[in-house]
């Protein structure tokens, strides 16, 4: 009796725990700090936005030659990659660079995050980015982490607002169904976000990178959360 009674208890649980999918989205420092620092080296998947603010204050920091050493450093060590055998649908795998992205949005305290450098870095390129550190993360800590500091609680309550409006995860759960998606639901999906301050910029662009389980989603202060649930259910499927 005992043991059938454990049989559906075992089952039931099952079928309560498949029609949960978790959807976590909070604002990243480390993920916001690797865009900045990303976006001013030219790299790719940065927003046109971010780079206007470095342009408009006059920040030279990135075409410093020993910087630009230092980046190319820490970068090459970012390219390689593993690549999975089985391919189901979209292309599998990662380079070391979605693994630090993803990362950084695991971790959103920057301090955090870079306790996991030593993963995917030797020593020489964990050197190269503490310097690059030193350097960059003044004006970025200036121009966009305590300049959003100001509204990134507001928009966290739009986004709990949204999502329970609109049952965000009830949808991306029928988007899973529909698009037959092996996205597993034990998995969290997690979006770390990155706020950019309105300094009436002429280019109003963001670049949102989808990390399988992981998405990173800068949004501009004047537009706020909202368009950015379409970014990640776009993304998603």
């Amino acid at each position: 009796m005992f043991r059938f009674i454990f049989i559906l208890f075992i089952l039931f649980s099952s079928q309560v725990f498949a029609k949960n999918f978790n959807v976590k989205i909070y604002h990243s420092q480390s993920a916001s700090y690797l865009h900045y620092m990303m976006t001013g080296f030219g790299e790719a998947f940065v927003s046109g936005s971010m780079k206007s603010i470095i342009e408009k204050e006059g920040i030279q920091l990135f075409e410093n030659s020993e910087n630009q050493k230092d980046f190319k450093l820490f970068k090459d060590y970012l390219n390689n990659g593993y690549n999975f055998e089985t391919i189901k649908s979209r292309p599998a795998g990662f380079y070391g660079m979605d693994a630090l992205m993803g990362m950084s949005v695991l971790f959103p305290e920057l301090e955090k995050f870079e306790e996991t450098l030593s993963i995917y870095l030797p020593y020489d390129g964990i050197e190269a980015y503490f310097r690059l550190k030193k350097q960059i993360y003044p004006s970025f800590d200036k121009l966009i982490w305590q300049a959003s500091k100001s509204f990134q609680a507001k928009e966290m309550k739009q986004v709990n607002q949204i999502a329970k409006k609109t049952k965000f995860s009830a949808r991306l759960l029928k988007a899973k169904k529909f698009y037959s998606s092996d996205y597993p639901l034990e998995l969290d999906f997690k979006v770390g976000l990155i706020p950019i301050p309105d300094y009436k910029l002429e280019k109003n662009h963001t670049s949102a990178q989808n990390l399988k389980d992981i998405q990173v989603v800068p949004y501009l202060e004047g537009r706020g959360v909202k368009e950015a649930f379409d970014i990640i259910f776009h993304e998603f499927c």
